[in-house]
């Protein structure tokens, strides 16, 4: 699986998320030890998605809420930025596949040594995804 199919293979599950769960944006709410993210500023209604205990001695002001209720937007527009981000690679690649390690490469559509600056992004990205130190 090259680097681009591994970022793609995320995307795809953050987009099945997203149309999965309940629409946002969403809201939270730290009370009582409780942290409560909901679909709407009345967290106390049928529309509340998430309870977390987190526990009787727990600081609730630990940004769980915060983290929970901005990922539910965040997290597509995210996956939509990678997704230009990929488009705008596409084409870089290597000029000679599987030529010996003694002989340079460059990217055809950029004409650098390969691999390219997009290339090595993609590979980190990829590698960050898995989550591997950089």
């Amino acid at each position: 699986m090259t680097p681009a199919d591994e970022i793609r293979a995320v995307l795809e599950r953050v987009e099945e998320l997203d149309r999965e769960a309940l629409m946002g944006p969403w809201y939270y709410q730290e009370s009582h030890g409780r942290i409560l993210a909901g679909a709407t500023p009345d967290l106390w209604d049928k529309d509340i998605v998430a309870h977390l205990h987190t526990g009787l001695h727990a600081e609730t002001t630990d940004g769980n809420g915060a983290l929970m209720a901005e990922s539910r937007t965040l997290l597509p527009r995210l996956a939509k930025a990678v997704e230009i981000l990929m488009e705008h690679s596409k084409g870089h690649e290597e000029n000679v596949k599987g030529a010996p390690e003694n002989v340079a490469t460059f990217c055809v559509r950029c004409t650098m040594l390969f691999p390219c600056d997009t290339v090595a992004a993609l590979q980190d990205m990829a590698a960050a995804l898995r989550g591997e130190e950089r």
